[in-house]
């Protein structure tokens, strides 16, 4: 569990500093391109993508915890098991969150 903590707090930064940089390359290209960047559009988009970003850790890692307790008792294969259901319930959940947050801001 410590090695869990220690992967979270690692990934979690990073993640986030990711989705600010492509959140500031999309502004800049959208400025490029004559689409209005207000301050307040600005500051949605950011919060949005921040949002969307811890959530789809959280569930990431939430998944593979418990699936892989679970796997483990059923003495199953980790990797036939959690790789597909993490990836599509972290597709499905981020893509009706980031809709979501879309819908709620704007």
């Amino acid at each position: 569990m410590h090695f869990v903590k220690h992967f979270f707090v690692i990934i979690s930064p990073i993640a986030i500093m990711a989705s600010i940089y492509i959140s500031v390359m999309a502004i800049i290209l959208a400025s490029l391109k004559g689409f209005n960047a207000s301050p307040d559009i600005v500051a949605k988009i950011m919060l949005i993508t921040i949002l969307s970003t811890i959530f789809l850790i959280t569930v990431i890692f939430l998944i593979a915890i418990f699936g892989s307790i679970y796997v483990f008792k059923k003495n199953m294969n980790p990797d036939d098991l959690l790789i597909p259901i993490t990836t599509s319930v972290a597709d499905l959940g981020t893509i009706v969150f980031l809709m979501l947050l879309v819908r709620f801001f704007f």
